[in-house]
């Protein structure tokens, strides 16, 4: 703990249905002529420059006397503050916070939910600095939920942040809120709701985190925490961001009664809390200290979200919250979603890593055609990894054993360098792995599934029916029309001149309609030259197209019949609730 005097914040909510709230921070100046704090731009796990800083009303500053002082903004997030002798200022400002996300501010009459980049001044020069939230909830709400240790507790709670980073790493949740306590390990758990929780079973749903959780602290051999907290906001959004001992996330009112959603639900749930160890212990080299000012870039996400996508639901299906067959859905589903992203023989997976700052967070018209995700092509890396340790060691070895050694020889040190967990991945196997690094993580020729999916004693079920026609297109309806959103390289709408937001009018001679375009097209003949009429920036336009056989559909996961012994105690090891 920091022996300089603590940053003091305080947030009132007068009128939270405005989606306004008031911020007041006081620190001493320790004798300064000036001084100068800052608003983060982004927060971690969300790696997109978000200038939070957009959403500041009305700063001023003031002396102890209540005289104000003279502000000036230096940069798009930071304020010089002239002290004039004072021994310690104070500066208030309102936010705006009508953003619903996991990485931003929410408030309303229902409930506060508070991203602490979002919402504090920090000391650029002294991060290090401790900070006090004095939180005045509006007189509605009933309860505060946030990780700090809460140092006061009366008509204001007052919770302490050693540090800023503790500090950017603690969400405020705020309102009518249900709580559901548990422990593993000894350790506290807090399942905490908010929102319209009528069709939620918060109960069953604390249950299912603890078995999460429990399957994870054996996965890892002990929990690093004393006191964990999934906050499940009930919005009608959706999404999760990691904290270290804690998680938002956010759902719908509707999510736990359908099993499909619920299943995602937990996933989400899964993936989040392995952040616990992969990304907020066990991190990139680059990934600390935090600037928070700037893009922290780096080639390592592919592992810090990669590898926690492949155990999310894989740890889901070793807890036994979701059977053989559905954890096979899933893994089916995902790779048939890989398969059809042409981006994924254009963008090699560490540059997707490196470019997530100006690509993933913002997608566009073209973005399935020129990239590949991260959190997808890295959870495939790891499968086929988890393949190649266990096929080359008979077993000895597993992408388990892998993610523990990371765990145990990185999570304590600054973090792990570019090469350090393929030269480990090479220790391990007791065999040369650079090649498969280098065309799975550097290349971007196509990965052969097929390998990994005999390791396993899995195949793709045969198709029974012939595949339909495809066009090549995303296209989404609007006020009864129907607008390209996505045109895929090299596929028949691509090869005719179609472009997105073309509005599609008829083809071969008759009217597409929005309820059914889709399902016409796919029962058209291949291979015939048809008139696709379209309108474009108004101007109607006719092209020749021919429909080819649909390349990619989600194809189904199952036991190959032909697997040897062998292979069938490796998946069944590989599959296996851990007790």
């Amino acid at each position: 703990m920091s022996d300089l005097p603590p940053i003091r914040h305080r947030l009132r909510f007068p009128a939270p249905w405005t989606h306004d709230f008031e911020v007041e921070t006081r620190l001493d100046t320790d004798g300064c002529r000036s001084l100068e704090l800052a608003m983060a731009v982004w927060t971690p796990g969300s790696y997109l420059v978000r200038e939070y800083a957009r959403h500041v009303e009305g700063l001023v500053a003031e002396d102890e006397r209540g005289v104000l002082l003279a502000v000036r903004k230096t940069r798009k997030n930071r304020w010089r503050i002239e002290c004039a002798g004072a021994s310690a200022v104070v500066v208030r400002y309102t936010l705006h916070a009508r953003e619903l996300s996991v990485r931003t501010n929410w408030v309303d009459a229902e409930l506060a939910l508070l991203a602490p980049a979002a919402t504090f001044l920090f000391d650029p020069a002294q991060p290090s600095r401790p900070h006090e939230v004095r939180i005045a909830p509006y007189e509605h709400w009933t309860a505060v939920e946030c990780p700090l240790p809460l140092v006061r507790d009366g008509a204001e709670l007052v919770f302490r942040a050693p540090d800023y980073d503790s500090l950017v790493d603690a969400p405020i949740l705020a309102g009518g809120l249900e709580i559901h306590e548990r422990s593993v390990e000894g350790r506290a758990l807090r399942l905490v709701m908010a929102g319209d929780l009528t069709r939620w079973d918060g109960a069953a749903a604390a249950d299912a985190c603890a078995r999460i959780v429990a399957t994870q602290a054996r996965f890892w051999a002990g929990l690093p925490y004393e006191e964990y907290r999934f906050f499940n906001v009930v919005l009608e959004a959706g999404g999760g961001l990691e904290h270290r001992d804690s998680t938002v996330l956010l759902s719908g009112r509707h999510v736990y009664a359908q099993r499909r959603e619920y299943r995602r639900w937990l996933g989400t749930a899964s993936h989040e809390h392995f952040h616990v160890w992969n990304v907020k212990r066990l991190r990139p080299l680059e990934l600390g200290p935090f600037d928070y000012e700037n893009e922290n870039l780096t080639r390592g996400l592919w592992f810090a979200e990669g590898a926690t996508s492949y155990y999310d639901e894989l740890l889901l299906r070793r807890s036994g919250l979701v059977s053989v067959e559905e954890y096979l859905e899933e893994l089916g589903e995902f790779l048939s979603r890989y398969l059809a992203t042409p981006g994924r023989l254009v963008q090699p997976l560490a540059e997707s890593s490196y470019d997530a700052w100006i690509k993933l967070y913002r997608p566009d018209a073209n973005s399935n055609n020129s990239r590949i995700s991260y959190y997808t092509k890295g959870a495939v890396l790891c499968f086929l990894l988890d393949a190649e340790l266990r096929t080359r060691t008979g077993d000895r070895v597993t992408l388990d054993d892998w993610m523990r050694a990371a765990y145990a020889r990185w999570s304590q040190a600054f973090g792990f360098a570019e090469g350090e967990l393929e030269a480990l991945a090479t220790e391990l196997a007791g065999a040369e792995l650079s090649a498969f690094f280098e065309r799975a993580l550097h290349g971007v020729d196509e990965l052969d599934l097929g390998p990994a999916l005999a390791a396993f004693g899995l195949r793709f079920a045969p198709e029974t029916l012939p595949a339909p026609a495809w066009l090549g297109i995303a296209a989404r309806a609007r006020e009864g029309r129907i607008f390209v959103e996505e045109v895929r390289r090299h596929g028949p709408a691509w090869s005719a001149g179609v472009s997105p937001e073309d509005e599609l009018l008829a083809l071969d001679g008759l009217r597409l309609d929005p309820a059914d375009w889709s399902a016409r097209i796919e029962a058209l003949p291949v291979g015939l030259p048809l008139e696709l009429l379209l309108a474009r920036r108004g101007r109607i336009r006719r092209v020749s197209v021919v429909l080819r056989p649909q390349p990619q559909r989600v194809r189904k996961l199952e036991f190959d019949p032909a697997a040897s012994a062998e292979v069938q105690a490796r998946r069944a090891s590989w599959l296996a609730e851990l007790a």
